[in-house]
């Protein structure tokens, strides 16, 4: 993670993290996790139809 976040600029950074503390997700970084676990989700769960 360390490697990631020195590799970004602070810009690029700070468009995920909360403004108040810099370490939370904000509603940007809590999407962008939320769209890459739903990816994750569908790629390597077969889901049932009732």
């Amino acid at each position: 993670m360390e490697k990631l976040l020195k590799t970004q600029n602070n810009k690029e950074k700070n468009a995920y993290l909360s403004t108040e503390d810099h370490f939370h997700p904000n509603k940007k970084g809590y999407n962008v996790m939320a769209t890459r676990l739903s990816h994750e989700i569908q790629n390597n769960v077969k889901w049932q139809k009732r």
